[in-house]
């Protein structure tokens, strides 16, 4: 006898009543280590699929848990303290980051971001979102502001991660991110001496990087493209990094000696007068 097994459906008509067009969406280029692809792609299919009523709040990390080998994670490089270092988790910051940008341009409520330590290469200034595990770690968040449903689909298509903010065509605003860069600062190299380097020899040890502290607005536009309302979302900022150069300082070796040039042999001591009664040397001493 067969036995059959119910599910409950995960939603409902009623959970998707009134969604009917894109309020927003956004992707970025993704590829390189195989790790941190796979890192993405789990992380995209963890935090996809979701119906966030009104005043409801969306987080990645309780969607994804825990980036660890047991929940099928990978290690992969990832910032911390302001360098690249491996992690378990690398690259999920990407997915963070695509989601963010969608949630910015679907006009719904930011609760929770912070920026990287170091400027993304996947995203601009002021446009990204960090994520790691931890008490209390750092999450994205955001809120569902409409009297309507809202649904987020997150997938992978060739070499992009792809963010899609689903609802009511009566929420959707036109709206446009812009990015301001208040000021930069620091960077520069400093020079230490090192012994053990031939001399003349020059190892950069750390790269410097400029620090820089940039605001990010949401613009809204009417139909003609004007912006008659402008949200401020945040600020970031993005540590300057002082470089290192370490210069060899070890001493150069003579020259040898040139051609037909023989150097001058040094005269032996004379060997001292044996004593009266004295026997021969034992071996080994």
């Amino acid at each position: 006898e067969m036995v059959v097994k119910l599910e409950q459906a995960k939603f409902t008509k009623a959970d998707l009543k009134g969604i009917d067009t894109l309020l927003g969406a956004y992707s970025t280029v993704y590829g390189g280590l195989s790790s941190r692809n796979y890192n993405i792609e789990k992380s995209t299919k963890d935090s996809s699929g979701i119906v966030l009523k009104p005043g409801q709040e969306y987080s990645f990390n309780g969607l994804t848990g825990e980036k660890t080998i047991a929940r099928g994670y990978k290690a992969a490089p990832v910032i911390e303290s302001g360098k690249l270092v491996m992690g378990i988790g690398g690259g999920v910051c990407q997915t963070s980051s695509t989601i963010f940008n969608a949630a910015l341009l679907s006009g719904l409520e930011i609760t929770n971001r912070r920026s990287h330590t170091i400027p993304s290469d996947y995203v601009n200034m002021g446009r990204d979102a960090t994520v790691f595990d931890g008490n209390p770690g750092q999450d994205l968040k955001f809120k569902n502001p409409f009297k309507h449903s809202v649904y987020i689909k997150n997938y992978t298509y060739g070499s992009k991660v792809i963010s899609e903010i689903y609802g009511s065509s009566s929420d959707y605003k036109n709206i446009d991110i812009a990015t301001q860069v208040l000021g930069s600062y620091g960077g520069g190299s400093k020079t230490i001496s090192d012994p053990s380097l031939p001399a003349g020899a020059r190892v950069v040890e750390k790269y410097s990087r400029a620090g820089y502290n940039v605001v990010t607005y949401r613009q809204f536009k009417d139909e003609k493209g004007n912006v008659v309302k402008s949200e401020k979302i945040g600020y970031s900022n993005y540590p300057s990094q002082v470089g290192v150069v370490r210069v060899g300082a070890a001493k150069a070796a003579k020259p040898a000696a040139k051609p037909g040039q023989t150097a001058k042999p040094q005269q032996a001591a004379p060997a001292p007068a044996p004593s009266q009664g004295a026997g021969q040397a034992g071996a080994g001493a």
